[in-house]
């Protein structure tokens, strides 16, 4: 009996023990159990740090990096962002979207390109998750002075450039340089850039060079050779009718100046360099709709960035740019009749065929013209009817031809039909070739005549 109860009061004192552990850790749950950080509900304020405090829900992948994103662009939003009035972004600011522009691109790369930032806490309860973080201010606009002296020193070599070639004449290398020198400098538009000359004075750097490109632009000519295009449809514009003539201010010739032509009208935007004797010019291609607009011709100060954005381009926009217009006119083609119709190969009243032709035409957006040296188009159409027979008194015959479409000038065929099995059937021979012409009539109304307008116009 003995031997017995020594195990039995061994197992209840482990019992005892494991019970006394696992209250012992149940207390200390209970104890580290953290209260709601004062952060969480009061916003901490500082003349030190720049402060962000963000907020996650639990039902997305990654709580933890939602809530410092959030905490992040909270931070960002701290960082002010002002438009010092010797800017060069307040000289030019034109309007107040482009300002807005400029700000919200600004606040964007700022939280995109944050450094040095900090993590202070965190915490989480049943509905979310939060984040603190700040970024010392100082250090932070000490990167941004040295950030700002970098993109300096790299716009006044491009300046320097600029106005080495400029000396040359050489205006396309001298472009190129004071857009790239002004394009370095982007992310500081809004903060003066005071430069020392030599003797001592000082000079505002960023305004300087805007207006020493503006300058160079206004040296700059784009004289266009015709006021107008005339064209129609399914002819290709030449490429002399949109020549333009580039020049400086002392009508000599500009070569390798990118010139963009650019048609609302015809939904085509093209560019070409100027060359050599300064003249540039595009072939719009084949034209396919009727109608007129204008050809919006303009130096290409874009094709000169190095990156492009909607910042740049509006940057780049406001400046004073050389150009011109030429207007476009494609009007209705002019399409000359010439028909050759026979009954057993004997000469047939063309009258009928050649009203329908002319009303068709002109339901289809043509022009019928009748004098040739004015057309656009010829349109040829050869047709004989010949007799297929008699059955109970009624005749029948068979018509079969070609219609072709040629372009005036180079007589190049842009449209065939072939016509078959087209039939007539009347009392007599006669009255049965009546009704083929007749019958050809309404086909070449209702769909040969609009299948030629599909090809050649689209509207």
């Amino acid at each position: 009996m003995k031997y017995i109860m020594i195990p039995f009061v061994v197992l209840m004192a482990c019992a005892c023990a494991n019970k006394k552990k696992t209250l012992s850790s149940t207390q200390k749950a209970v104890e580290v159990k953290r209260e709601i950080p004062s952060w969480v509900n009061q916003r901490p304020v500082s003349s030190q740090y720049y402060i962000g405090i963000g907020r996650s829900g639990l039902e997305g992948s990654d709580p933890m990096a939602s809530a410092k994103s959030n905490a992040l662009q909270d931070l960002a939003s701290e960082i002010e962002v002002k438009i010092d009035a010797n800017s060069l972004l307040y000289q030019i600011e034109k309007n107040e979207s482009f300002k807005q522009d400029f700000l919200s691109d600004t606040k964007l790369k700022t939280k995109l390109q944050l450094e040095g930032y900090e993590a202070v806490d965190s915490y989480s309860d049943a509905t979310g998750f939060y984040s603190y973080y700040r970024l010392d201010k100082a250090a932070y606009q000490e990167l941004q002075r040295q950030k700002k002296l970098k993109a300096l020193d790299k716009s006044t070599t491009y300046y320097t450039n600029a106005t080495t070639a400029l000396e040359q004449e050489k205006y396309h290398v001298a472009l190129g340089n004071y857009i790239n020198a002004l394009q370095s400098i982007e992310p500081y538009l809004n903060e003066p850039m005071k430069l020392e000359n030599e003797d001592g004075s000082t000079y505002f750097y960023d305004n300087v060079l805007y207006a020493e490109l503006q300058s160079l632009l206004d040296k700059m000519q784009i004289q266009r050779m015709n006021p107008i295009v005339q064209t129609t449809p399914g002819f290709e514009v030449d490429r002399e009718k949109t020549q333009v003539l580039v020049t400086d201010d002392k009508d000599l010739p500009i070569s390798d100046i990118p010139i963009v032509f650019e048609c609302e009208f015809l939904k085509k935007k093209l560019i070409a360099k100027s060359i050599q004797d300064g003249t540039a010019n595009v072939s719009f291609g084949q034209i396919s709709k009727k109608g007129s607009g204008e050809i919006k011709i303009s130096l290409d100060v874009m094709s000169y960035a190095k990156t492009k954005s909607p910042l740049t381009e509006a940057l780049l926009l406001s400046l004073r740019i050389p150009g011109s217009e030429i207007a476009i006119v494609s009007e209705s083609p002019r399409v000359y009749i010439e028909l050759e119709l026979k009954h057993k190969d004997e000469p047939k009243s063309t009258s009928e065929v050649k009203n329908g032709l002319e009303s068709a035409l002109t339901a289809n957006s043509f022009q019928y013209e009748n004098n040739l040296n004015k057309a656009h188009y010829i349109l040829k159409l050869k047709a004989n009817s010949s007799e297929a027979g008699e059955y109970q008194g009624l005749f029948t015959t068979s018509l079969s031809g070609l219609l072709s479409v040629v372009r005036a000038g180079d007589g190049k065929v842009i449209f065939t039909e072939n016509l078959s099995g087209i039939k007539g059937v009347d009392l007599n021979y006669a009255g049965a070739s009546n009704k083929c012409y007749t019958s050809l009539s309404k086909e070449l109304n209702f769909e040969i005549i609009p299948r030629l307008r599909r090809q050649i116009m689209v509207n």
